[in-house]
């Protein structure tokens, strides 16, 4: 009974309330007041309260995207930890408001309702607060409706004396308050211009919420692509491009004669109906803000700037820095959005053709398909992007190594064994090899099951080098300790054979025909092909002659690893021109 009672007494004082039929009002007899300053609070304005029964009646409007915020407050010196009733209208970009008792903190009551603002048109709004003893009940509402959108009651009503205008950072909002409302709403009327007048009465009962057609809305889409390109570290595709969607809005018709002839007007994206596109954790679908075109016959048009991001995991990086990814971008109607198909326009598509980046577009094509096994509708689309990377830049920096370490390598095989710049050449082409195999660690994109060519490529220089240099080592090992035991007589005879030695450009040395016996020496330096060598008698052999036998045996063994060097030398060139060639057709 006694709740009964409060609400009797608080509902019977709204017969104070002032409620317009309309938000027809001339602005020219309005107080303005701007918000520039972003979430602070700087201008603040007396306003008039009662004791009892009916505390506040206060019309205003604001002309804002988003973010009106009111804060009515006991002084106009006041801190943020001052208790305030802050009124936030349109906030998280136009989707909901809220009621705080404090200034960004202390959220009494939430409701989601969007699109309550305009950037176009200022909007008209109604504030009261009704007294009750210590306590108060709090409600806005839209001008022309008697039912407020967010209410709340507050126990311990503040006594608020001023007033002031705010907005969120990187929004301006223009308020009028305080306006002369004694003229005629008729006279008023006539002052509207025509275009103002057409944006009233298409607008006045409009939901954006609802579908635009009683039946199926069909939506055409195309895409002019000007920006592409791919974080492969992150398998991150981005385009860039303006948007072309049209579709039919029945509920935006008029006749053009009732309206000065005007056919044409533009709107904001939040004030009518436009599609919705589905958004992933990892896919992002963003439109920038850009103005509707609305013809008298309901055809809308609306080109807004697009920003996509997709996951492209189809990616060969086999030949990379040359690359090929297969990338997939799906556009796809969300959810919520019923009776409507979503179709692609190939006229006023552009899929080829970007600004300059490190990727070019080898082929691009649409799918449609039907993500909805319940609905004959066509509601996604998909466009495909097979991409390569074009970059100058990333072939010198891996390449050109690459022919540097070659020529080192090649070059290493003919250096004569016991110079030191074998050694030191060698040394060098190591360094280059794992300075490179570390680069290419670093820059190439991880998860790919495939091994690059090009690490292949250093990897085999890497493993050319080592054995280089094992050789030259054994070699010079060879030359510095005397042989006892002498080469095979098989090995020898292949290795001084004339096919063998014109091939691999070895010195013209004979193997003798009791090569391997005792007693056998050999003189290199003045040994004719052909000439044999007289057997010394036994007074001859001593440790002299003991001594020249190993160093005839180490020098065999010598010309052996020689042509074991000069076999390297060959396969390795015929390794460096192959991978040259395929370079050169792969187009690095």
């Amino acid at each position: 009974m006694f709740g009964l009672l409060i609400f009797f007494v608080i509902f019977s004082d709204f017969g104070d309330c002032m409620f317009y039929k309309s938000n027809v009002t001339d602005l020219s007899k309005c107080n303005v007041s701007y918000s520039r300053t972003g979430s602070t609070y700087k201008d603040f304005y007396p306003i008039y309260t009662k004791k009892s029964g009916l505390f506040l009646d206060f019309h205003f409007a604001v002309l804002a995207q988003s973010d009106a915020h009111i804060l009515l407050a006991e002084s106009e010196n006041i801190n943020k930890s001052d208790p305030a009733y802050e009124i936030v209208i349109g906030a998280g970009g136009n989707t909901f408001s809220d009621i705080r008792r404090m200034q960004k903190s202390d959220v009494r009551h939430s409701v989601r309702i969007k699109n309550l603002l305009s950037a176009l048109d200022p909007q008209f709004f109604w504030l009261h607060i009704v007294r009750n003893g210590t306590g108060g009940q709090l409600e806005v509402g839209r001008e022309g409706e008697n039912k407020s959108f967010i209410d709340w009651y507050d126990d311990q009503l503040l006594p608020v004396k001023y007033i002031s205008f705010s907005t969120w950072n990187g929004i301006e909002a223009k308020w009028y308050f305080n306006c002369d409302r004694s003229e005629d709403e008729e006279e008023i009327a006539k002052r509207i211009s025509p275009l103002q007048k057409l944006r009233r009465d298409l607008l006045k009962l409009y939901d954006p919420m609802v579908s635009p057609t009683k039946n199926s809305t069909d939506v055409y889409m195309a895409l002019d692509l000007q920006h592409l390109d791919l974080d492969d570290y992150k398998s991150l595709v981005e385009l860039r491009g303006t948007a072309l969607m049209r579709w039919i809005d029945e509920k935006l018709q008029w006749n053009p004669r009732d309206y000065n002839n005007i056919s044409v007007i533009h709107m904001g994206k939040n004030e009518i109906w436009k599609p919705e596109f589905k958004s992933g954790s990892v896919t992002q679908i963003l439109f920038q803000d850009s103005l509707l075109e609305v013809t008298h016959t309901g055809n809308i048009t609306w080109q807004p700037s697009i920003h996509v991001q997709e996951p492209c995991l189809n990616s060969q990086i086999i030949h990379w820095p040359r690359d090929i990814h297969r990338c997939f971008v799906v556009f796809t109607l969300a959810p919520e959005l019923q009776n409507v198909s979503l179709q692609w326009m190939d006229n006023g598509s552009s899929l080829h053709q970007h600004d300059d980046s490190q990727w070019v577009i080898l082929d691009a094509a649409v799918y449609h398909f039907d993500n909805n096994d319940s609905d004959e509708l066509l509601r996604a689309f998909e466009l495909f992007f097979e991409i390569q990377r074009s970059s100058v830049i990333y072939n010198i920096v891996f390449f050109l190594p690459f022919i540097v370490i070659a020529i080192c390598l090649l070059l290493s095989f003919w250096i004569p064994p016991n110079k030191p710049m074998k050694l030191s050449l060698g040394g060098a082409q190591l360094v280059m090899e794992i300075i490179m195999l570390l680069s290419l660690a670093h820059f190439l994109p991880p998860g790919s099951g495939d091994v690059p060519i090009l690490v292949i490529i250093y990897s085999c220089c890497l493993l050319g080098t080592i054995l280089s240099l094992t050789m030259a080592v054994v070699i010079i090992n060879l030359s510095r300790q005397q042989q006892v035991r002498p080469l095979h007589r098989v090995i020898c005879f292949i290795v001084t054979s004339k096919v063998i030695r014109r091939v691999l450009c070895l010195p013209a040395i004979s193997m003798p025909e009791d090569y391997g016996g005792l007693g056998v020496s050999l003189s290199f330096a003045n040994l004719a092909p052909g000439e044999e060598r007289a057997t010394p008698s036994p007074e001859q052999k001593g440790d002299d002659w003991n001594e020249e036998v190993s160093r005839n045996n180490s020098a065999f063994w010598i010309m052996f690893l020689i042509a074991l060097d000069r076999v390297m030398f060959l396969i390795c060139t015929i390794i460096v021109l192959f991978v040259v060639i395929k370079c050169i057709t792969l187009g690095i």
